[in-house]
């Protein structure tokens, strides 16, 4: 993820200090800090749609934190991590399908040119009863499903503003990591402040 950051000049000293001091705290002070970053991560997600010229500073931030929470979870419970990620890949892959089948006007093209209103609410539903069979609650149901299309449209964003197809080509035709995983890195972040609140 760091390596595709550095590829494409989303990195720089300031942002690489603070991702070490974000790492040093997890360390030494986790049970004490470690929901504030979460809170703020996901402030920073929603800042930086309208303040794209931090973009160099926050998002190795957010991504630190993110692979940080996405380790604690797969150590805490696999199970709920791999479920996860498997909603993450259906949401992607019905919003595909159904935008390429049905298509229809398009949400922001000016931001992610192929994402249609048929193809999101699509994937939408389908990760929203998904997430209602796994004994969420509907507001939690409602905001995890959007979740995953918050941070499609953020890291689409991103891509933007670099001037960038995809992040790398890793993964061949997939294009890189932070590509499979952009939509996952909210999803995320959001179960894991919900499981603060809620002590899921």
């Amino acid at each position: 993820s760091f390596y595709e950051l550095i590829l494409n000049k989303i990195f720089n000293i300031k942002s690489l200090i603070s991702s070490v001091f974000i790492l040093i705290i997890y360390l030494f002070f986790d049970n004490l800090l470690s929901s504030y970053f979460v809170y703020f991560s996901i402030i920073f997600i929603l800042f930086l749609f309208f303040y794209k010229k931090f973009f160099e500073l926050f998002i190795p931030i957010i991504i630190t934190i993110f692979l940080i929470e996405m380790h604690k979870l797969i150590l805490v419970d696999r199970n709920m991590f791999y479920t996860l990620l498997l909603v993450c890949f259906i949401n992607d892959t019905f919003a595909y399908i159904i935008g390429k089948n049905i298509g229809g006007k398009l949400i922001i093209p000016s931001i992610s040119p192929k994402k249609t209103w048929s193809g999101t609410i699509g994937s939408f539903s389908i990760s929203f009863v998904i997430f209602i069979f796994m004994s969420f609650s509907l507001f939690q149901s409602v905001v995890l499903s959007a979740s995953l299309f918050i941070g499609d449209i953020f890291f689409s964003l991103v891509k933007r503003k670099f001037q960038i197809k995809d992040f790398s080509n890793i993964l061949k035709s997939h294009g890189g990591i932070l590509d499979r995983l952009d939509s996952f890195i909210l999803l995320l972040l959001i179960f894991k402040l919900f499981s603060l609140i809620y002590f899921l």
